[in-house]
């Protein structure tokens, strides 16, 4: 509330909403609903944009956070009649595991919670692991023999940056390199008084009016 009422002192419409007798809707449960209407209404505009849209494709891709919980991301990509492609993001998904089985269970049940029939998906991307790009029971497997014209593509940025990486273990220069800045990396994040240290020199940084100043990614190599 402290907040909203410093804001409110360049905000006109804030202030006299604040300044309301009724009703402020500023209790984080009612926040908390309006954002999930706000989002459920705008899930409910891009799924009738899939909707009535002839085919779709999907886009998959999993990865762990930094609870080392699996999210999988979804997305469906869709070409509207002047041709123009649109790509939806569907949402985060947690699962157990990422076996082909489980990743198909959660295509399903994607398609059966936004009622769109399987018979749309004209396209899959995915990565190049097994997983999913597996011939005899990966994910594209398993769809396809829901719909056979669902034709899989390995996808392009995941190809290119295999390609880099292949390109750079044969440039002993720049292994090396990339060698040195991985053990920099964790060798501060592995202590909090470096990482202390670390955002001290930041701060010094900025205060000497540097901009874009870089932060301390853990390195991410990619996977297959």
């Amino acid at each position: 509330m402290t907040f909203l009422q410093a804001r409110a002192e360049d905000v006109v419409e804030l202030k006299a909403w604040l300044q309301r007798d009724g009703h402020k809707w500023l209790h984080h449960r009612s926040q908390n609903e309006i954002l999930e209407l706000m989002a459920t209404t705008v899930s409910m505009e891009i799924i009738e944009d899939i909707r009535n849209a002839e085919y779709c494709s999907i886009l998959l891709d999993e990865t762990s956070d930094v609870s080392r919980i699996e999210q999988v991301s979804v997305c469906l990509r869709i070409v509207s009649e002047d041709l123009t492609a649109k790509e939806h993001f569907i949402s985060f998904f947690s699962t157990s595991d990422t076996k082909a089985k489980t990743l198909f269970d959660l295509v399903e049940e994607i398609f059966q919670k936004y009622n769109l029939p399987l018979s749309k998906v004209r396209g899959q991307c995915y990565d190049g692991a097994s997983n999913v790009s597996g011939n005899i029971s990966g994910l594209q497997t398993r769809i396809l023999e829901k719909e056979s014209r669902a034709l899989y593509v390995h996808c392009n940025a995941h190809n290119l940056n295999l390609v880099v990486q292949d390109a750079i273990e044969n440039m002993s220069s720049a292994r090396k390199c990339i060698g040195i800045l991985r053990e920099i990396i964790n060798f501060v994040r592995d202590s909090p008084k470096r990482i202390a240290q670390f955002r001290n020199l930041q701060i010094q940084a900025e205060n000497e009016g540097e901009e874009n100043l870089p932060s301390l990614a853990a390195y991410c190599p990619t996977r297959y």
